[in-house]
This record gives C-alpha cells, structure tokens and sequence, in this order.
C-alpha cells in the first residue's frame, strides 16, 4: 500500500526491518567489541613493550652513565696530563727564555764592557798622544841624559875610592869580602885575565907556605897560575889542580905543537908509504933515534906499554903521544916475557916549556902594591 508517494510499511516487514537493524547493531557491537579487544591486546602488548622499554632505557641508562662517568675520569686524567704537559712545556720555555734572557743580557754586559773598555783604550790612547805631543824630546833626553850621567859619576866616584881604600890600606874583612862579592877590586892584570883582591891574598898566602914571598917570586907564580888556567878553560877541563891531565891536553893542541906534530906523520909517511928504512929515517929525520927492550919488571916506567905491548915483529905501531913528545915504533921480536921495539922520537913543545916561554913576554899590572 501507497500513500502519497509513501509506501506503507506492513507489521511483517517491520518485524523484518527490525531484525535486520538488530543484527546489524550487533554485528556492528560485535566488531566493535572484537576491535576493542584486539587494541586492548595490543596496548597490553605495548605496555608490556614499554615496560620492557623502560627497563631497557633504565639499563642503558645506567650502562650510558657509568660510560660517561668513565669518559669523564678520562677526559679529566687527560686534560689533568694536558695541564701538567701545558705546565712542563710553560716550566721549559720559562727556562729557555730566562736562559735566553740572562745570555742576552751577559752579551749585553760584555758589549758594554768591551765598549767601555774601547772607550777606555781610545781615550787613554788620546790621552797619550796628547800627553806626547806636548812632551819636547830634546829637552827631556838632556835631562835624562844628565841624570844618568849624575848617578854614574856618583857610582864611580864612591868606587874609587872603595878600591882605592881597599888596596892602599890593604883592608881585608869579612866587610870587604861581601861587598867585593858585588864590586869587583882589581888587584894584578895582565894579558891572561885579572886577579881580584881576594883571589891574590890567598895566592899569597898559598906561597908564602911554599916559601915563596917576594914579590917579584909571587908574581911571577900568579902569572903561570893565569897561563895554566887560561888553558885549563880551553882544553874545557874542570879540574884545574890536576897538572898530568893538563900535559896529555896539551901535547895534542894541534895548534902549538903544529911543527912536532907534522914532523912525526912525515916521518910516518916516509917509512910506510915511500918504504924506507926504518933505521935509515929515524937516524936522520927524528930527534932521536933507539931501542928499547921491556919485560915484566919494567915495563911500568914506560907509559907508552899498552901501545905497543900486542905487535907482532916487523910491525909498526901508531903515533904514540907522550907528556915530552911523539913515537912512532917497530917491533922486532915478540916474546911472552919481553918485547924488542926499534923507536923514533920527535921532541914536542912540553906545557912547562910554554910556560916560560909566554912568561918571558908577560906583562903584569899591579895595583895592589
């Protein structure tokens, strides 16, 4: 049935188009419940989730906080190492600077010092060449000149008459002799050196033991003293009292005794270069011409024995050198018991004949009597 455009609905249809609704309502209910209960489930499960969650969180939490507890330790430990390295490199460069400063300032010290003392030595330097060019030369050199030659005439002057004193007087004491140690008091001079004062009081006295007094005795003594030691000197002989050393010296001075000696090797020559006679040479070159026989008793009163003791017969020794003169020998038989010697003998210029030689041309000053 239709009213108006408007269907009417029967009782049936209702009671269809109510269960209908009703079953949609609770179809409707029943998904609502069903999705109720599925979000229910997964908030239970979200809960549990976050429950889970939380206590995960916690724990990285907690593990995220022991790491940086830790973290801190070291960053501290680190920036601790940081600061005491900052500190060390401060304390180091500190060092170097104030060694660097305290070397500047030594550098600064010396350059002020050896300014300074440029300074000094260029100032000094004027100062002296001021002080030169106002000096006059001559004038000072006259003055000096006149000083010296003051002083000098003094000195002489009390020398003088010290020496004058002295041997005027004959002074001898201990007081003479010290002072004589510093101020030499001529007493003899010659042409072989000069006798001081005391050296001639002891000469004195020494011959006065020998009974020698006179003066013209003792002078001639002191003279041959003089000889003997100017030989003594250039023989460079230490020993002057030991007269035997002296005559060995002085038979071999080349120089005295050149004659005698170019004799002797001449007459050397001769006989074993030119094979003369040996006899036939000697007889007429040498000054003298012998034999000699020596055996153990008295082969001690020859001092050329152990020159010729090992030849053979028919040999020639060397040139013997003796205090008197040279010998040049041959041997004619050798024996165990003795020996036979054929010699020459050149005479030589002895030391005691040179002595009297030089005094008969001496000249002596004395000044002591």
């Amino acid at each position: 049935m239709q009213i108006d455009g408007i269907k009417k609905i029967s009782k049936e249809e209702i009671a269809e188009s109510r269960k209908i609704v009703l079953k949609t309502i609770e179809k409707d209910n029943s998904f609502d419940n069903g999705e109720k209960k599925e979000k229910d489930k997964n908030d239970n499960k979200g809960l549990f989730k976050n429950f889970f969650k939380k206590k995960s969180v916690k724990k990285d939490v907690l593990l995220n906080s022991e790491q940086i507890k830790n973290q801190a330790e070291k960053d501290k430990r680190e920036l601790l190492r940081q600061a005491k390295n900052k500190e060390d490199i401060e304390k180091s460069l500190k060092k170097k600077i104030k060694k660097e400063t305290k070397g500047e300032e030594e550098d600064v010290k010396k350059e002020e010092t050896e300014e300074k003392e440029e300074n000094f030595v260029l100032v000094d330097e004027k100062n002296k060449l001021n002080f030169f060019s106002k000096i006059d030369y001559k004038k000072s050199f006259k003055k000096s000149l006149a000083i010296m030659i003051s002083f000098f005439s003094v000195f002489l002057l009390f020398y003088f008459l010290f020496v004058f004193l002295i041997l005027k007087f004959k002074i001898s004491s201990d007081y003479t002799k010290k002072i004589s140690q510093y101020l030499f008091v001529p007493a003899l001079f010659s042409s072989y050196g000069v006798i001081d004062y005391d050296h001639y009081n002891i000469l004195k006295k020494d011959l006065a033991e020998k009974n020698i007094v006179t003066d013209k005795e003792i002078k001639l003594e002191i003279v041959k003293s003089l000889i003997k030691k100017d030989l003594f000197r250039k023989y460079g002989l230490e020993n002057e009292k030991n007269l035997e050393v002296l005559r060995e010296k002085f038979v071999t001075d080349a120089q005295i005794n050149q004659v005698s000696q170019a004799r002797i090797k001449r007459i050397k020559g001769m006989i074993l270069e030119e094979d003369l006679d040996f006899v036939f040479v000697g007889r007429k070159n040498g000054d003298e011409f012998g034999q000699v026989t020596i055996n153990e008793e008295n082969k001690e009163l020859f001092t050329y024995y152990d020159d010729v003791k090992n030849l053979l017969p028919s040999e020639y020794s060397e040139i013997v050198n003796t205090v008197n003169g040279y010998y040049f020998f041959q041997s004619l038989s050798s024996e165990s018991q003795e020996l036979s010697l054929n010699y020459i003998f050149v005479k030589s210029i002895s030391l005691d004949d040179y002595i009297d030689r030089q005094i008969d041309n001496y000249q002596l000053w004395s000044f002591a009597d």
